[in-house]
């Protein structure tokens, strides 16, 4: 899949890292509660649509591959904080349900309305989830 052509400002950038950050901290919850290793076969499934895995460790990587593009387009923003410019992320088609699903959940937790504007304007440019992606 060829890199998203984001076009946000640096605090929708924070915000989106944010969200990322707390999957995070949800996969690392699900570990804790054994999620990965069960043999549930629900559990596995839902790890295998959500994950593209019902291994811990390669979801881990999934999600911090993420996180560290968004910190290097942080660290690397030379703009006006409130000026749009584009932000190419390379992302997998399992990446990209897991940002959609963070940004989501953030969404539904945030209190601030313009919080949730600007990431609802993120959602606005990222394609549909589909596996077909790389079918072509």
């Amino acid at each position: 899949m060829d890199a998203l052509p984001l076009s946000i400002n640096k605090k929708q950038l924070e915000l989106i890292d944010q969200s990322i950050e707390q999957s995070i901290v949800k996969l690392q919850k699900s570990a804790q509660a054994q999620q990965f290793s069960s043999d549930d076969s629900d559990t596995k499934e839902q790890n295998l649509l959500t994950y593209g895995t019902d291994d811990y460790s390669e979801a881990q990587e999934r999600i911090q591959a993420i996180r560290t593009q968004l910190k290097s387009q942080l660290e690397s923003w030379d703009s006006s904080p409130d000026d749009a410019k584009p932000v190419p992320i390379d992302l997998d088609p399992y990446q990209l349900k897991i940002l959609q699903m963070g940004i989501k959940a953030q969404i539904n937790t945030l209190n601030e309305q313009n919080k949730k504007e600007l990431l609802s304007d993120v959602m606005k440019q990222l394609p549909e989830f589909s596996l077909q992606e790389d079918a072509d």
